[in-house]
């Protein structure tokens, strides 16, 4: 009876107690209701745990669940990196340009800063909720600059691709996941395929 009380709790905390920021669309397809219900647990899962591999299919809403978490959460600046052939993918996620699939009704789009070439220096989290950065441009530099800056929330999209435990992007999202403690801090790791075949 324990156990069961316990889960009706956990499905009531993620399903029926879920308040959905109003800058949200209502739907990100016909049909599909934004969040659904495997958006609403891994946001709470993400509340809960502070530290979260989100590995469901691909389609599922990965980054739509990181997103509405940080906004959820109130979470003051995110850094999310990607591969450089998805960043454009995210800045329309987090756009109010709803025809591309942005996630935002208009004029609620959150402030976003693409780092290109790896610049920061005029990157402050005051003037950001979102800083986009490619894998392929994290290096020291980059890191000790993203420290300075500050952040809550870090978010690292294909993070299979991070394989290599020696290598320099490797060493770079260990570095700034280090940054990621306290009760306020989160970390997210998304992946459509954690266990690739070799």
């Amino acid at each position: 009876d324990d156990i069961v009380e316990e889960v009706i709790e956990y499905y009531d905390a993620a399903l029926r107690n879920f308040v959905k920021p109003e800058k949200f669309v209502d739907r990100l397809s016909a049909g599909r209701e934004f969040p659904d219900i495997n958006q609403k647990i891994n946001m709470k899962e993400l509340a809960d745990q502070k530290r979260l591999l989100i590995a469901d299919e691909m389609g599922l809403g990965k980054s739509a669940s990181v997103i509405m978490a940080k906004e959820n959460m109130r979470v003051k600046c995110a850094v999310i990196t990607a591969p450089a052939n998805v960043i454009e993918t995210w800045q329309t996620y987090l756009s109010d340009n709803q025809e591309k699939g942005g996630y935002f009704k208009p004029g609620e789009a959150p402030r976003v800063a693409v780092v290109e070439g790896g610049n920061l220096k005029d990157v402050k989290t005051d003037d950001f909720d979102y800083i986009l950065i490619s894998h392929e441009s994290l290096k020291d530099k980059q890191v000790e600059e993203l420290k300075r800056i500050g952040f809550d929330m870090l978010v690292v999209d294909e993070a299979h691709k991070v394989n290599n435990v020696k290598g320099v992007r490797t060493e770079s999202l260990v570095k700034l996941s280090e940054e990621i403690a306290g009760d306020e801090k989160y970390l997210a790791l998304l992946s459509g395929t954690p266990a690739q075949n070799k």
